[in-house]
């Protein structure tokens, strides 16, 4: 492979490929965004950097795993003159472009995920109340008939278990493909040696949400009707 290290140009052999977690959002010398063509990161021998590209004094990392207001808080004390800088996951650039990409996203999921359940709450309570209007004799009859309110609102809080529950199967079948979409629009600009989608406890928490609203939703769009006299029907 062709290396360009200030205004030296050499081949190195290529032993091997490399992905390292510091590197997944590597971009090079002023640019906000990978060009492999132009930069890349990789490890050199020091010998080699001073014999073929003249570095007398390559700079050298120190990688600590550990809380990073403790290795801050000691480091001058260990390092002493030694330490130039220090940097953690949210202000190593290379790094931290990836953590405040994966915010963002998330941040949009919570976004469209309250607007969906706030959509989900007026259309099923909207649907439910127009039901119910529509059968407000039959309701009439029923509690007439000796039917107690809190069985005429488990009838109707049904339409909404029903309809959260097909709602929500839908949506972890679609939720793979997107999920998969949104990864690949993100593989160009960093480094990650798997694009797999992966779900967390949120997932069925959503979705017992969403069943949890709608059936609400439904059982309260029933309350005038339950609360009616049966000669007022």
């Amino acid at each position: 492979v062709t290396v360009h290290v200030g205004h030296t140009t050499a081949r190195l052999p290529l032993a091997g490929t490399i992905l390292s977690a510091d590197k997944v959002a590597f971009t090079g010398g002023g640019l906000i965004a990978p060009d492999a063509a132009l930069f890349g990161h990789g490890l050199v021998a020091e010998r080699t950097l001073r014999t073929t590209f003249g570095v007398d004094a390559p700079p050298n990392e120190l990688r600590v795993i550990g809380d990073p207001d403790t290795v801050r808080r000691h480091a001058p004390s260990i390092l002493g003159p030694r330490l130039g800088t220090f940097a953690d996951r949210h202000t190593l650039g290379s790094v931290s472009a990836a953590h405040e990409r994966i915010g963002q996203i998330r941040s949009l999921s919570f976004m469209f995920s309250a607007l969906f359940l706030l959509l989900a709450l007026l259309s099923i309570h909207t649907s439910i109340k127009r039901l119910v209007d529509i059968q407000q004799r039959d309701i009439a009859t029923l509690r007439a008939l000796g039917i107690d309110n809190a069985s005429i609102g488990r009838h109707y809080a049904t339409f909404g278990l029903v309809t959260a529950g097909v709602g929500g199967v839908i949506g972890l079948l679609v939720a793979r493909p997107m999920s998969v979409f949104v990864l690949t629009t993100q593989q160009s600009d960093f480094a990650l040696r798997s694009w797999v989608p992966s779900n967390t406890w949120l997932t069925p928490a959503l979705l017992a949400l969403l069943i949890a609203v709608c059936v609400s939703a439904a059982y309260g769009a029933t309350g005038p009707a339950r609360t009616r006299e049966p000669a007022e029907g």
